[in-house]
């Protein structure tokens, strides 16, 4: 191989490897902002199911107070 055919060689591999690592970091980026949307998603939806459940126990409460009452 002649120094021409090697150099140009090198170049090719080189340019494959900045898109690699530009593609690498770019979805790396994309991935962190994803996983940060989702995990506010997670926490409000979390928020949600405490309301429901405070709110499924006092329904609870209120139809163990009736069931106590015996009113038919």
């Amino acid at each position: 191989m002649d120094a021409n055919a090697i150099f140009e060689l090198v170049m090719g591999q080189g340019v494959f490897a900045a898109l690699f690592i530009w593609l690498f970091f770019t979805y790396q980026k994309e991935s962190r902002e994803r996983e940060e949307r989702l995990m506010k998603i997670v926490d409000s939806q979390g928020e949600r199911l405490e309301k429901i459940s405070v709110t499924l126990e006092k329904i609870a409460d209120d139809f163990q107070a009736v069931k106590n009452k015996n009113i038919p």
